[in-house]
């Protein structure tokens, strides 16, 4: 069995395709982050990046298509992955949306039809990942949007709060939690690296979740209980 990992698919005459890549497909490289000065003008560098990040381009038909525009948006990929995770309050209320909608753009998409038989059950730990041909771009469009809380501003905001007990932590409750459980983890941990005080209340919303029939999610979750308590310690 082969799991889809990527970019926008739909299967047409039995083949794998892209969605459609955007029209307006020049870019040009824009000036780096770290060589501008003023506040402000990093936070608008940084929207245009996201924008430019918004561009799809074909990786299917001919994968050598507009070779420098792509290595453009991969460099400006890594850079923002870079920038996010060694500054801090990098995501403000002009960036946050912008964000959203680059990730969006380029991660929201049909799913690949199930490669297993009519009425044969979906096994997570047997899925065989494949690479979706955009991964250059796709592999690092995800490491941003996963390094985001790193970048949120302290102290936290409620609805950021919000998203870890009433989003993230709901997850757990799902039978494939190995197909994704290492982002979710990630993801949970860095919140609490922002803010050890919320240690305790993950802990006991693991809890109300907590799989005592299920093997595989009991360790899952035997490793994010120790993670958590020893983040609690480390940055306490």
């Amino acid at each position: 069995m082969e799991m889809y990992v990527g970019a926008p698919c739909l299967e047409e005459d039995g083949k794998m395709l892209s969605l459609s890549p955007s029209k307006n497909k020049e870019l040009e490289a824009l000036p780096l982050l770290k060589n501008t000065a003023a506040a402000s003008e990093r936070e608008e560098l940084f929207v245009q990046k996201l924008r430019q990040c918004g561009v799809l381009f074909d990786f299917v038909t001919d994968s050598q298509s507009d070779l420098k525009c792509k290595e453009v948006k991969r460099c400006a990929l890594q850079e923002m992955v870079e920038y996010i995770t060694t500054q801090e309050g990098v995501i403000t209320e002009p960036i946050y949306p912008e964000a959203v909608n680059m990730f969006s753009v380029n991660v929201f998409r049909a799913l690949a039809p199930s490669s297993s038989p009519n009425g044969t059950d979906f096994e997570p730990e047997k899925v065989k990942p494949t690479l979706d041909a955009a991964w250059p771009h796709l592999q690092l469009v995800y490491e941003l949007f996963l390094n985001i809380i790193n970048g949120l501003a302290l102290p936290l905001r409620e609805e950021h709060i919000a998203s870890l007990f009433d989003v993230l932590l709901p997850l757990h409750k799902m039978n494939c939690l190995s197909v994704y459980h290492s982002q979710l983890a990630f993801c949970v941990v860095k919140f609490v690296e922002k803010d050890a005080s919320l240690a305790e209340r993950v802990v006991n919303g693991l809890f109300e979740f907590w799989p005592e029939r299920h093997s595989p999610k009991e360790a899952s979750f035997n490793l994010i209980y120790y993670i958590t308590f020893a983040t609690r310690f480390e940055f306490g």
